[in-house]
């Protein structure tokens, strides 16, 4: 274990303290001068999983793999200047998720559940802090009743391609997280996510044509590059 992962972990012993706060108790050590890229990635210990999520990860390959990659884009992001911007808030923003990913425990499948929440969580940090590894592009959409435009950002984690949709919404701009499920239909790839808030979405994106499916509607937008 690292210097600042027992710092963290005695603590954790000292005073009640969850997974999420744990992570962002490290989030917050990695944030101090000197601190190393590849300590934030020891947060997971499966010699003494916390709870049920923690099993879950420790067990499952593929959750665990996501999990260590995660931990690393936030030790990037921490070193960032743009971790305090105005709609990112960084550990704030990693709490939330967190209370969202440990929903999964209540899942009837919640390693799957957990896969997309980690698949939505990695684009979203590969999105938001590094932006230079993805190509934003504005399409033409379509609803029943109106024509609106939406920002599609592509980009590529570590276990596959992603698409952030983003849009004006009554509440102000909004934005959607979708990973790359492997199904296809034609030109069409299959994307499942979450916003930063939670809400649900899902995408079949192709090169000139999508369909997007937001907060579980059964009306979707049919959007076109033009």
């Amino acid at each position: 274990m690292t210097f600042l992962y027992r710092v963290a972990k005695a603590i954790s012993h000292i005073l009640p303290i969850s997974s999420y706060l744990m992570t962002g108790l490290m989030i917050a050590l990695l944030a101090m001068p000197g601190a190393q890229a590849a300590e934030i990635g020891q947060t997971l210990d499966c010699k003494t999983p916390n709870n049920k999520i923690e099993q879950t990860l420790c067990r499952n390959k593929d959750l665990s793999a996501r999990h260590r990659e995660m931990e690393g884009l936030l030790a990037h992001a921490a070193r960032s200047p743009r971790k305090d911007a105005p709609g990112l808030r960084l550990d704030e923003s990693q709490h939330a998720w967190l209370v969202r990913r440990d929903r999964c425990a209540k899942s009837f499948n919640h390693s799957k559940c957990l896969l997309q929440a980690y698949n939505a969580r990695l684009a979203y940090l590969e999105a938001k802090f590094r932006p230079g590894r993805t190509k934003s592009e504005d399409w033409q959409c379509e609803t029943e009743k109106d024509k609106i435009t939406v920002t599609f950002t592509t980009g590529r984690t570590a276990f596959g391609d992603f698409v952030v949709a983003g849009r004006e919404m009554e509440t102000g701009y909004q934005e959607w997280f979708m990973a790359e499920t492997g199904k296809v239909s034609g030109a069409l790839r299959q994307f499942l996510g979450e916003s930063d808030n939670g809400s649900q979405a899902g995408i079949w994106f192709g090169p000139t044509k999508a369909n997007f499916i937001m907060d579980r509607s059964k009306f979707g937008l049919v959007c076109r590059k033009e």
